[in-house]
């Protein structure tokens, strides 16, 4: 699913006046991207290594990241957003650490929102789509209920395009990690293997929770809020397994 990226400002008409008059669009499969940073993190370590968790782990991958997107043509990295924002590395670590505890994880969201006073609407749904995972990750009804919930939002009145464009990429990095961690196809198998792709989704949707897609959109460019959401959902993913 191709998702387009643009430029825009937290609702805030003449900025998004000035990014209408760029036309400035970016086309990239968000999914495919997470599973492919996942596969390369993989492959440059031994199989069943396992990670701590420490910040000096949290560096590696996402060092690993950085390298990923810039590869890619990115002109940001990961890194440019993590280390900048207090609050946002704040809230991630906690993300990190409840690793694949779907219960810790809805009140890691429940947190941020009071605390950044983020739309109700994009918590009701991140603990919906939360609760996709749980209750169906690895299963044979996943696909359908992640797609009737997709088209929820994709018709929701309560959130703007924008936010609407960002939880459709979450859904669409929930639906290719599903594909990755359970399909029998990745190259790497942890100990303890479980469901992994709801640590995944958690990270895609914390980045929207947080704001940081639509700040990293307008301060660091079409490149910014993709990276904030795809290197939120790796991190979690590579950290969580």
């Amino acid at each position: 699913m191709f998702i387009a990226i643009l430029l825009f400002a937290c609702s805030q008409d003449s900025i998004n006046d000035q990014v209408n008059s760029q036309d400035q669009t970016i086309k990239i499969e968000a999914g495919e991207t997470h599973n492919q940073i996942l596969e390369n993190f993989f492959e440059n370590y031994e199989q069943n290594q396992i990670l701590s968790k420490t910040q000096n782990e949290i560096d590696i991958v996402i060092s690993a990241i950085d390298q990923y997107l810039v590869n890619e043509g990115s002109d940001v990295t990961f890194s440019d957003i993590y280390y900048n924002n207090s609050d946002y590395k704040e809230f991630m670590n906690k993300i990190i650490d409840a690793g694949k505890n779907i219960s810790q994880i809805k009140n890691v969201f429940r947190e941020a929102h009071e605390r950044m006073d983020s739309k109700q609407a994009i918590l009701d749904n991140s603990l919906a789509l939360m609760d996709i995972m749980l209750n169906y990750e690895g299963t044979k009804e996943f696909k359908v209920v992640l797609s009737q919930f997709e088209s929820e939002i994709s018709t929701s009145k309560e959130l703007n395009s924008e936010e609407k464009n960002y939880m459709l990429m979450a859904i669409d990095v929930a639906r290719e990690s599903n594909i990755y961690w359970h399909d029998g196809n990745n190259n790497y198998v942890p100990n303890g293997f479980g469901d992994i792709a709801g640590a995944d989704g958690a990270g895609a949707v914390m980045a929207v929770q947080t704001g940081a897609v639509f700040y990293a959109s307008v301060s660091l460019g079409p490149w910014g809020g993709f990276a904030a959401l795809v290197g939120d959902a790796a991190l979690t993913s590579i950290l969580a397994a």
